[in-house]
């Protein structure tokens, strides 16, 4: 038995396999199928077309006066715009009317307002012309940038208007203008720049003004003070010894050179007056400043500091001495004419 197993394993073995049957390939689509695939496909790639749209942008300032010609702006309906809002020298945007970002209609239209910057002011000064002290508090006039301005040069009452220096018409531009109007008091007939001495003989009051209020003090007999304006008014002469400071033209001594008498050796002087600026030009000197030739030492000049020198005198040392502001002396050593 195990014999014939074994014999039937082995024909079985041994004979041909039969071959599985394949197949054959057609060339037959199944049209149902691909017309399902054309139409995906043709409705994944469709793209509606946009209708088109225009956008006119206006440019204007306060007044409804064009900055610059409009612009136009193409796209397609319900796109967003790349406009980017312009700036124009001078002007600072202030209203949009209407939407620069999307086209939101066939036809858009933008107006953007600008409004013009304010220019530098111009100052007024009112200045008394004999004094330099302020006749009344400064005045400031405003306006937009190139727009122009005139100042009428006011009256103020109890003066005379003089002269004026400065921008009383012209453009507000990016740099601040002054006008300085120059006014003299009415009641002054005559008005004297002097540089003199006085020594008062008798204890005298003084004035803060030619028509003002006394002090409560009184100016020592004997005692020496530099005038440097002497104006007549209509009932009296009156001499000015600093700010607003004013005595009356009654009982004094004039002089003109008051340490006359404490200077040593001075017939041989050689004395010459004079009448021009001068500026310290040593960097690293300070120059004294002597009350008189010799003197005691009042105060220093340094560099670059203007003076007028009104006298210059050589000693009997051949030692030059400048008078400066008719009031002081120094050495001509460090001391070069202005030009």
């Amino acid at each position: 038995m195990i014999v014939l197993n074994f014999l039937n394993n082995v024909l079985h073995f041994l004979m041909p396999k039969k071959q599985r049957s394949v197949a054959a390939p057609t060339n037959k689509v199944n049209n149902n199928h691909y017309h399902n695939y054309v139409k995906t496909k043709k409705s994944y790639t469709h793209v509606e077309k946009l209708p088109s749209a225009s956008m006119t942008i206006y440019y204007v300032d306060e007044n409804g006066h064009p900055l610059k010609s409009f612009d136009i702006l193409n796209g397609k309906l319900n796109e967003n715009t790349k406009f980017i809002i312009p700036d124009f020298d001078h002007y600072v945007l202030c209203n949009i009317e209407g939407d620069t970002r999307v086209f939101k209609h066939r036809d858009n239209q933008v107006i953007i307002h600008y409004m013009k910057l304010s220019g530098k002011p111009v100052n007024v000064f009112f200045i008394n012309y004999d004094t330099y002290s302020m006749v009344k508090m400064p005045e400031m006039v405003l306006g937009r940038f190139g727009d122009a301005f005139e100042i009428n040069v006011p009256s103020l009452q109890g003066f005379n208007i003089i002269t004026y220096s400065g921008a009383k018409e012209g453009y507000f531009n990016d740099q601040v203008q002054n006008l300085v109007i120059y006014y003299r008091r009415s009641d002054w007939n005559n008005v004297e720049r002097v540089n003199y001495y006085v020594k008062l003989r008798k204890y005298t009051p003084v004035f803060n003004d030619t028509a003002g209020d006394i002090y409560n003090v009184f100016l020592p007999k004997d005692s020496t003070w530099k005038v440097f304006y002497r104006v007549k008014s209509h009932n009296c002469v009156w001499l000015n010894i600093g700010p607003n400071q004013w005595i009356k033209d009654l009982d004094y001594a004039e002089i003109h050179y008051p340490f006359a008498k404490q200077l040593v050796d001075s017939s041989s002087w050689q004395i010459t007056a004079t009448n021009y600026s001068a500026i310290v030009n040593n960097n690293r000197v300070s120059v004294p400043v002597y009350n008189y030739p010799y003197g005691s030492c009042l105060k220093f000049l340094h560099a670059n500091d203007v003076f007028k020198v009104t006298h210059q005198i050589v000693d009997n040392h051949q030692t030059t001495w400048l008078e400066i502001n008719d009031l002081y002396f120094i050495v001509d050593k460090y001391v070069q004419k202005k030009d």
